[in-house]
């Protein structure tokens, strides 16, 4: 069995009828070890969600695959084709969505909904292994009083509550890989740190490996150990999540930093990253990041730049005029 856990390769996903459409993900390749997080950052739009939606075989038409391919454990698997990924989601790949309510059924209780996530892909177990299986289940997440919550409808219970026991269906059967579409943005800061905390513990303890898909930088740096920052449907820098965070390479990443408010610059304006990001459909030649950079040439506007090594190589940057020192624009 492979160590790396989820590998995506030239994932292309485009939208609208085929010589009309418009690229949402641009050739973003992406590999996960076993019990490791990576954590997929970037502004709203950039592609994120998009990546993980195709990945786990959830697109809709306009929406599609245009090219690319993945492996689970090493073992190649086509988000196209329904009949499989029928068997694998659930059970090798999860995935958990930002809302707990639209993802919990609201008029079934919380016992039928853990239990039926064992079920569906095994339906010799009995109810009461089922059942056994989801008290289980909801103690590792840390809910207390596990009985009274299993009787429980989602309506009843609190959001931080309802969002453990979507964790806790996504790994009651110890998938390979998790999909966590930023999963803790509507929870209080206590509540998000406990989650935090689990979620780490759980891939630690479970061999399970998680895709985080945040723009919460905050978050990225208490859980991730590596990062994938996106822009414009592209991957613009990779890496430890210790190096990215203390020296950043793309002005981008950078941008993003700068945009964290800290607690010893409040007499400073906050900085942000001038412009928007383009629309699908409306990139041109050259760096996509170019009309918002301040450190572009004209070089950057004519040729898009490849994904390279930088540094000691564990890092990668999309940039002809990286950060060297990670330091400001």
């Amino acid at each position: 069995m492979s160590d790396v856990a989820l590998a995506i390769r030239d994932l292309t996903v485009e939208a609208g009828p085929k010589g009309r459409s418009v690229t949402l993900v641009d050739g973003v390749s992406l590999s996960v070890p076993s019990g490791k997080i990576l954590a997929l950052v970037g502004e709203s739009g950039s592609g994120k969600s998009m990546t993980a939606l195709a990945a786990m075989g959830l697109l809709e038409p306009p929406v599609r695959i245009a090219s690319g391919g993945a492996s689970l454990a090493g073992k190649a698997v086509d988000p196209t084709d329904r009949r499989q990924m029928r068997g694998i989601r659930g059970r090798d790949m999860a995935m958990i969505f930002q809302d707990p309510m639209m993802t919990l059924n609201p008029v079934m209780r919380v016992d039928e909904q853990v239990c039926e996530a064992v079920t569906v892909h095994d339906p010799s177990v009995s109810k009461a292994e089922a059942l056994r299986r989801a008290r289980e289940a909801l103690v590792t997440v840390g809910i207390p009083a596990p009985e009274e919550r299993l009787n429980a409808y989602p309506h009843q219970l609190s959001g931080g509550m309802r969002q453990r026991i979507v964790i806790a269906i996504a790994l009651i059967n110890r998938p390979a890989v998790v999909l966590a579409a930023e999963p803790t943005t509507a929870l209080d800061v206590t509540t998000q740190g406990q989650i935090l905390h689990e979620v780490k513990r759980l891939c630690r303890d479970t061999g399970t490996a998680m895709v985080w898909i945040t723009h919460d930088l905050a978050v990225v740096a208490s859980l991730a150990d590596t990062i994938a920052v996106m822009y414009a449907g592209r991957i613009v820098e990779q890496g430890p999540a210790d190096d990215i965070l203390a020296r950043p390479l793309h002005p981008y990443t950078r941008g993003l930093l700068d945009s964290v408010p800290m607690i010893d610059t409040r007499s400073e304006r906050l900085r942000s990253i001038p412009g928007m990001p383009p629309v699908a459909g409306s990139i041109t030649a050259g760096c996509r990041f170019a009309p918002r950079c301040e450190r572009a040439v004209e070089a950057c506007r004519t040729a898009e730049p490849a994904l390279a090594p930088a540094g000691n190589g564990a890092r990668l940057v999309r940039c002809i005029r990286p950060l060297d020192d990670g330091g400001a624009a």
